[in-house]
């Protein structure tokens, strides 16, 4: 059983993997005076079950690793303690490189990215995301993509673009984010990223420092990325163009907040 607590915020969605839910599975249920949602779902060939509430300013989630009808899963939320509150424990965001089992399956524990718990301000409507002061040189603005202000999950990303087809991408997510993922796939200009199956090669990515902060550096066939955190910040750099690692963090360097 895995119980999971963290800030409940607009738009989040509970199932957003197409293995997730067994349609008859799913009820929204009360208990005392609150409302839960219980489902079973398939993960692989593992089937679990999970109830879901809010309370207060946080989303509680029990995951049971099998099949366990909703009362017994109730059961399982009354043991829930309701008092003390705790106290957030707040930690800097650091850069990590990615950590999978041995074995003949092989499992992501994470991947390449930046984590911890960074304590944020009240008014996170005034934060400035880092980005360029202007455009790269040889590139024009292609789209810009705002956070979602109802939760702030969301990065805020700019694309680049130069007369040869050439991309910038950059991103900055308020907290922690994963770098070198896989983007939209059938963009025939998004980035591949790292492929899963060589996750665990460390060789293929290397330590390298943006303005005196570590980071990560990744490049691949076709694209290079870098990815470090700045303050409260998670930002990635990602390049179509040919560029050498030293041009690479010359040009995050000018990524400013």
């Amino acid at each position: 059983v895995a119980f999971v607590q963290q800030y409940a915020v607009k738009q989040y969605e509970l199932m957003t993997n197409p293995r997730w839910p067994i349609p008859e599975g799913i009820q929204v249920v009360q208990f005392g005076d609150r409302q839960m949602i219980y489902a079973q779902y398939q993960d692989g060939e593992k089937e679990q079950t999970i109830l879901c509430w809010v309370q207060g300013d946080s989303l509680l989630r029990l995951v049971y690793g099998g099949v366990k009808g909703v009362n017994e899963m109730l059961e399982l939320a009354a043991g829930v303690e309701q008092t003390p509150t705790r106290q957030p424990i707040y930690s800097d965001l650091t850069v990590h490189h990615a950590e999978v089992t041995s074995g003949e399956l092989p499992m992501v524990i994470r991947s390449n990215g930046a984590g911890g718990n960074p304590q944020l301000p009240e008014d996170l409507d005034a934060l400035e995301y880092p980005s360029f002061p202007s455009a790269p040189e040889g590139y024009t603005l292609l789209s810009e993509s705002e956070t979602n202000r109802d939760n702030y999950l969301s990065p805020w990303v700019w694309i680049y673009e130069n007369p040869q087809g050439d991309r910038v991408y950059l991103s900055s997510t308020l907290g922690s984010a994963s770098f070198f993922d896989e983007q939209n796939q059938y963009d025939p200009k998004a980035f591949h990223g790292i492929p899963h199956a060589q996750l665990g090669d460390a060789s293929l990515v290397q330590d390298v420092q943006v303005n005196g902060s570590p980071a990560l550096l990744y490049q691949g066939e076709g694209e290079s990325s870098i990815g470090w955190a700045d303050g409260i910040f998670s930002v990635e750099l990602r390049c179509s163009a040919p560029m050498t690692a030293q041009e690479l963090i010359a040009l995050a360097q000018t990524v400013t907040q």
